[in-house]
C-alpha cells in the first residue's frame, strides 16, 4: 500500500507513505510494490522535495559493503551477528529497501540518528523464530531531496 500526499506552496513537498509486503509475501507482490514506489518517486521528484515514510518490513542490521551508503552508523546489529541467521526472504527484503534507497539516492534516516538501545526495535515477538531474532526494526524513513 502506498499513499501520496502533495503539499503545494512555494515549494512542493511530496510525501509518500508506504507499507511494504512482508518477507513471507510473494516476490511478485514485492516487485509490484517497489515498481509502484519507484514510479511515484520518479513522478514526484521534478515537482520538489520528496519524503518517503513507512514500514518497509526490512531488517537492515548493518552495512555490509561500501556501496550501501544509504545506511547510517546507528544500526541494531553493528557486528552483523544476527544477519547471517536470517531467512532468505528476510535478507531479500533487506536488499530490496537498500536497492530502492540507492536507486533514488536516498538515506535510511532512522539509521542516521542515535537512539536508546530499547528504541532500536519496533516490534518484539514473544517467541523465538528459527530464522532470526524475536525483534524487527522495520519502520524506516527515506529522505530524497
Amino acid at each position: 500500500r502506498i499513499m501520496v500526499v502533495r503539499l503545494k506552496g512555494t515549494v512542493t513537498i511530496s510525501i509518500l507513505i508506504a507499507y511494504a509486503p512482508t518477507a513471507m509475501d510473494a516476490d511478485a507482490m514485492k516487485d509490484l510494490f517497489y515498481n509502484i514506489l519507484k514510479e511515484e518517486t520518479r513522478k514526484a521528484k521534478p515537482k520538489g522535495y520528496v519524503i518517503i515514510l513507512g514500514d518497509f518490513n526490512a531488517r537492515v542490521q548493518t552495512t555490509l559493503s561500501e556501496e550501501e551508503e544509504c545506511i547510517g552508523q546507528f544500526t541494531l546489529d553493528k557486528e552483523n551477528h544476527r544477519l547471517t541467521t536470517q531467512t532468505e526472504e528476510v535478507i531479500d527484503n533487506r536488499n530490496r529497501i537498500i536497492d530502492f534507497a540507492t536507486h533514488i539516492d536516498g538515506r535510511l534516516m532512522n539509521t542516521h540518528f542515535r537512539k536508546q538501545e530499547h528504541k532500536l526495535i519496533t516490534y518484539k515477538d514473544k517467541i523465538k523464530h528459527p530464522g532470526g531474532p524475536p525483534y524487527i526494526r522495520e519502520n524506516l524513513s527515506l529522505i530524497h531531496i
